[in-house]
């Protein structure tokens, strides 16, 4: 576990494309029948059918709610998604409405900083926003008697990938920002005695 980790915060994240690996096109969950045939899943074809199935609406209409213009044609979609994939789009579908939000999604140009798209951004943040404002036992919600006081928010704030890290892993150096690789910036490693410890006394009764 220790080596996986000292791996995942040292070493870049490979780079995103469209592209599936063969084991996720052609041999999800394979396996063997007793008369010598396969039986495989597609992972890709698996989840336009689960969007169909529960009546996602196509990604023309999505990227509609999320304040993009709608594409009229696929030359529209030119603005978030690059033209060789426009063109392979228009080859696949017949009409810019019937794409499949799925596959316009993963189309897009990822946005600054991030592995998906506009349109698919868009959904995340939204489904975020809506777990935190409609759910009362999130820790940021109150005041009511669920929520954290302001003085354990405090605290919690405090709280980091790094020093989780450091106080579980048999490591003396780390960036503050666990989620990106060390730099010679403001991310260079640090000793672990130098990150910020939660105070839990202000959880005493």
């Amino acid at each position: 576990m220790e080596s996986i980790l000292r791996g995942l915060i040292n070493e870049p994240v490979s780079k995103y494309d469209t592209n599936f690996a063969d084991t996720l096109q052609n041999r999800l969950f394979e396996s063997r029948l007793s008369d010598g045939s396969v039986i495989a899943i597609d992972l890709a074809a698996t989840n336009i059918n689960r969007g169909r199935d529960h009546g996602i609406p196509p990604y023309n209409i999505v990227r509609q709610k999320c304040g993009f213009r709608k594409a009229q044609s696929f030359q529209d979609l030119a603005d978030l998604i690059p033209m060789d994939k426009v063109q392979v789009l228009s080859r696949i579908y017949q009409h810019v409405d019937d794409i499949d939000l799925y596959v316009g999604g993963l189309a897009e140009r990822p946005v600054t900083g991030a592995v998906v798209g506009s349109t698919f951004a868009c959904i995340i943040a939204n489904q975020f926003k809506e777990l935190k404002k409609g759910d009362r036992f999130y820790y940021e919600n109150g005041p009511s008697p669920t929520a954290f006081t302001l003085e354990q928010l405090r605290e919690i704030k405090k709280s980091t990938l790094a020093k989780m890290i450091c106080d579980n892993v048999e490591i003396n150096q780390i960036q503050p920002n666990a989620f990106l690789i060390a730099s010679s910036g403001n991310n260079q490693k640090i000793s672990c005695n130098w990150l910020r410890t939660v105070d839990l006394t202000k959880w005493k009764v």
